[in-house]
């Protein structure tokens, strides 16, 4: 099963431990997890920098390109970016996480 996970998060290495622990235990799922290039903090500014370490053989690691990164609630990835790596990859499943603000209605114009 091949597994696309996508999420702001994993910028920061120690957050990638758990996919790695998954593609070790279960040979059957292959990972691609993306995550900005880069995350402005207030306190600091993640970098993806090199990631040919963290690879395993059934689970990489992909820095994309985007724009609005540093706010959850309105970043994304550059569309052509994206579709090139679903269409190469074509994953049987799509996990995104975001955090709890990210879908705020009160602050959003997305309405429930």
């Amino acid at each position: 099963m091949k597994v696309l996970v996508v999420s702001h998060t994993y910028i920061a290495p120690v957050n990638r431990d758990k996919w790695k622990a998954l593609a070790l235990n279960y040979s059957d799922v292959t990972l691609k997890v993306v995550f900005p290039t880069r995350w402005p903090g207030n306190l600091m500014q993640h970098e993806s920098g090199d990631l040919g370490p963290e690879n395993l053989p059934k689970c990489e690691f992909i820095a994309l390109d985007g724009f609005n990164f540093g706010n959850e609630m309105t970043y994304g990835y550059y569309p052509v970016n994206l579709f090139k790596l679903l269409k190469n990859f074509r994953p049987d499943i799509i996990h995104v996480e975001q955090g709890d603000n990210a879908l705020d209605c009160k602050t959003s114009s997305f309405k429930i």
